[in-house]
């Protein structure tokens, strides 16, 4: 009697996908990917699958052919993150790695011509706070060079070209990481981030 109302139980889920649709590179999958990477859904702790589909993905146009079930969205949500946690583990360990170089061996404040570095200073500090806030977008870079102590000990030359040098970084940065551990884990995508645009159907 019990094998029976397990056999009929499993008959009555859904099946895993439809279409032949494959979830490991879906944009669903990268959806839920970049809402655990933003913090929208929680990397540690416990969690109910079913809330978080009625909330977040329930109706989604990305999720059309991948049918709610409740054993099957806990494991996908649960590996989607361990790959996370796995890749915050290298990039800690990358990080720990480059400070531990750095200590033996710190950059000299000026370069072999005498001039100050950009690495390192304030002003790529202040740099990267006021690109991201568009400043970069508004005025020239002569103008927004005048608007800091810090940039103006860097030439004109030297700032104009930090600025675009960031602004390629961005570029390639939104793209999705070029880690080739990120793009092997086939995880979020930034472009899906719920600020950038509206998600949710």
């Amino acid at each position: 009697m019990a094998t029976r109302k397990t056999k009929a139980t499993k008959e009555q889920r859904p099946p895993a996908s439809l279409n032949n649709a494959d979830w490991r590179y879906s944009k669903a999958k990268q959806l839920v990917s970049q809402d655990l990477i933003d913090g929208l859904i929680p990397l540690e702790g416990d969690f109910d699958a079913k809330e978080i589909f009625k909330e977040h993905y329930e109706g989604h146009e990305f999720f059309k052919n991948f049918p709610f079930d409740q054993e099957r969205y806990t494991a996908r949500i649960e590996r989607i993150r361990k790959a996370i946690a796995k890749l915050q583990t290298w990039a800690e360990y990358d990080s720990q790695k480059l400070l531990e170089d750095l200590a033996k061996q710190p950059r000299p404040e000026k370069n072999i011509r005498g001039e100050l570095r950009w690495d390192g200073s304030e002003a790529q500090e202040l740099l990267k706070l006021d690109m991201e806030h568009g400043l970069h977008l508004q005025m020239k870079p002569s103008k927004l060079r005048d608007t800091r102590a810090a940039y103006k000990l860097f030439g004109i030359r030297v700032f104009q070209q930090h600025i675009d040098q960031a602004k390629t970084a961005a570029k390639d940065y939104d793209e999705v990481t070029k880690s080739r551990r990120y793009k092997s884990l086939k995880l979020g995508d930034k472009s899906l981030r719920r600020s950038n645009n509206s998600t949710t159907s």
